[in-house]
């Protein structure tokens, strides 16, 4: 359910990666041949990316809630509601 605790934390968890993201992402730019010496980085890097796809799953099972509080849990309704939105936002952001 997208208001139960489970949701709320994982969405949570999911910001402070996306916060992570953008503090170490510039500086790998920035700094490239010292972060390329530290190979730890990257196995991080690589879970991070794991976690987000593993987020675009979720979304795809999220049940919408309509503007009259009614829950939706049709899943060709939340695929085609992800497909429209958020998806090619964190599809891009994942790669």
């Amino acid at each position: 359910m997208p208001n139960s605790i489970f949701h709320r934390r994982w969405d949570l968890f999911v910001i402070l990666l996306v916060l992570y993201n953008v503090i170490t992402i510039p500086m790998e730019i920035a700094f490239y041949e010292y972060v390329q010496a530290m190979k730890k980085a990257e196995a991080l890097d690589y879970i991070i990316d794991c976690f987000f796809f593993t987020d675009i799953l979720i979304s795809f099972r999220t049940p919408l809630i309509d503007e009259k509080g009614h829950v939706n849990k049709n899943p060709s309704d939340i695929a085609s509601n992800y497909l429209r939105g958020w998806f090619w936002i964190d599809i891009l952001a994942s790669i």
